[in-house]
């Protein structure tokens, strides 16, 4: 067990997974402008990291190049998707 997991709290001892500690690290932070494309398609369509990628080569999801990097603006998916109901 290793010190920055765990927290006593009123005597027990409280376990934290990583994810967990990154998310309570980031609750003050703002949300990031760009996602990664699997990352957007899992969020915005439920989509593996395959379909993801199709979905963005047939311009489901809008994507920016950043250097080598395929991005996904996030205000320019949830425009996409507001502009669709």
């Amino acid at each position: 067990m290793f010190a920055h997991d765990t927290a006593p709290v009123n005597n027990i001892c409280v376990t934290h997974t990583l994810s967990e500690l990154q998310m309570i690290d980031n609750k003050d932070k703002p949300e990031p402008l760009t996602m990664s494309v699997p990352a957007a398609g899992e969020k915005y369509y439920g989509l593996g990291r395959d379909g993801s990628y199709r979905a963005a080569r047939r311009g489901d999801i809008p994507t920016v190049k950043v250097g080598r990097l395929l991005r996904v603006p996030v205000a320019a998916m949830e425009r996409k998707l507001e502009q669709a109901k």
